[in-house]
């Protein structure tokens, strides 16, 4: 516990060296390469230096504190610092990817045209279908579309979602939210085409 603490001890002190931007060349370099990270994938604007540093304190904390024994603070800080800048930029470009095939995506109607049916289901059935589903709400429609005709993901649907502002952003409880969402709708659907065929 003893070595746990000296190696915290030490590790803090890197960073408060680095952050307070202390003359020493050390943390000069560890600042200017974080810079120079951020810079060369493109990710300058998005996060600041600290930021990453701090993250990266989080990381070498944990491992200090599950066992791991680490001789040189600031070359292995520097080593975690470079990771999370490459999981941020390849987070960024998944999302650049996702917003890109979003994007294309158009409604049902462009898909199905209005009086199409499978063969073997009446016509009746399907012009049932259509009717309980324009009886929906515009939102209760978009997720059903989104959901079972396209195949999205509820967190492709968040996505999508926020990056159109009809939600305000991602966060850990849109998924759930959207799920809830999609059930409420598809009830709304059983029921209004049960409605629609008892009539």
């Amino acid at each position: 516990m003893d070595e746990d603490f000296k190696q915290l001890r030490a590790l803090t002190e890197v960073v408060k060296d680095a952050i307070s931007l202390k003359e020493s060349e050390s943390s000069k370099k560890l600042m200017y390469f974080i810079k120079r990270s951020l810079n060369q994938v493109g990710l300058a604007g998005e996060y600041e230096e600290s930021e990453v540093l701090i993250k990266a304190y989080l990381r070498v904390r944990d491992r200090i504190l599950s066992g791991t024994q680490i001789d040189n603070h600031l070359g292995y800080l520097t080593r975690v610092t470079y990771f999370i800048i490459l999981e941020e930029n390849r987070k960024r470009q998944r999302q650049i990817r996702l917003g890109q095939k979003l994007s294309h995506l158009t409604f049902v109607q462009d898909v199905i045209p209005d009086g199409s049916f499978c063969e073997g289901v009446s016509e009746d059935l399907v012009g049932s279908l259509w009717a309980s589903f324009r009886a929906l709400s515009e939102r209760d429609k978009e997720i059903l579309i989104l959901r079972i005709v396209r195949g999205l993901s509820w967190k492709e649907i968040g996505f999508l979602m926020v990056s159109q502002g009809k939600e305000k952003k991602i966060h850990t409880g849109l998924e759930a939210k959207l799920r809830k969402q999609g059930e409420r709708a598809l009830a709304k659907l059983r029921k209004q085409l049960s409605s629609v065929n008892d009539s």
